[in-house]
């Protein structure tokens, strides 16, 4: 089990892909995956609640839809704004544990990856205990 932050998994779901999608070595890539499925699970859970948060807070049509601008975006209603804000960063600050398996930083050796990736997913990688 590994113990994370539910925005952690949020800005790991694009590294988590990019590293899925590479060619990797039987036991890793069962690691790997299972990690993948795991987030992904939890992810459908936390896009659920953030959905009610958005149909609790933002602005919607005569019909009861959330209105969604051209570019994508919704519009939080200005006097819930706070509110939204003070539940979205609950939700986002939530600790779960993650059904899954942390990875060796060796197990990268071999695999390229931007540092940018390597920040997203190092809540998954092992960490080794250093002497001062």
């Amino acid at each position: 089990m590994i113990e994370v932050k539910l925005v952690d998994l949020v800005n790991s779901a694009e590294a988590l892909k990019v590293l899925g999608d590479k060619p990797l070595r039987g036991k890793l890539a069962y690691k790997v995956g299972k990690v993948i499925q795991a987030v992904s699970n939890e992810l459908e859970l936390y896009d659920k609640a953030r959905r009610e948060l958005l149909n609790k807070y933002c602005e919607k049509d005569e019909n009861g839809e959330i209105i969604v601008s051209v570019d994508g975006n919704v519009q939080i209603m200005k006097d819930n704004i706070p509110d939204y804000n003070k539940e979205i960063a609950i939700l986002n600050d939530t600790q779960i544990e993650l059904n899954a398996v942390t990875l060796d930083l060796d197990d990268f050796e071999d695999i390229e990856m931007t540092p940018k990736e390597m920040v997203q997913i190092d809540w998954i990688i092992k960490k080794e205990e250093t002497q001062e």
